[in-house]
């Protein structure tokens, strides 16, 4: 079963959008530019992802994210990533608010924690789509999510 986000890029994909080159199915992973702001405790682990603590004199809370350093020069947050399915994706609002799954497999960042980072400065948003052999990316020149009073 596709979510509606997957259905509305495999519906531009199949339509052939400019934006989008040709995969199969499924995504792969959210990203948002800009990884190195509101970071503290940088430590060194690979060459594709390392744990940040995120923190904002805007937020009153601390989280860890991924930071991507290889995808398009690097530098990306990921917000999703859904690669092992080994995480059930198909939650209530509460999950998603608050986020779920591991750093370390597949998981969703929360929307609160999106929030308080795309709060903080201007962010980009690139997805990422690979499935058997194919790949293909949409890329977002502005992206932010309001908090949950901004119905």
């Amino acid at each position: 079963m596709e979510s509606k986000i997957e259905k509305r890029i495999m519906d531009k994909l199949r339509k052939g959008d400019s934006t989008l080159s040709t995969v199969d199915d499924t995504i792969n992973a959210f990203r948002l530019k800009a990884c190195r702001r509101g970071m503290i405790n940088v430590p060194s682990h690979g060459p594709f992802s390392y744990p940040v603590i995120f923190s904002s004199s805007k937020t009153r809370f601390s989280f860890s994210y991924l930071c991507d350093t290889i995808t398009d020069g690097g530098g990306w947050i990921v917000i999703q990533r859904r690669i092992t399915g080994n995480v059930d994706f198909y939650r209530n609002w509460v999950s998603y608010k608050k986020g779920f799954g591991s750093l370390n497999d597949d998981f969703w960042l929360g929307n609160d924690n999106i929030h308080a980072i795309t709060s903080s400065g201007s962010y980009e948003l690139r997805i990422d789509l690979k499935y058997k052999g194919s790949s293909a990316f949409a890329h977002y020149s502005s992206f932010s999510i309001s908090d949950e009073n901004s119905k």
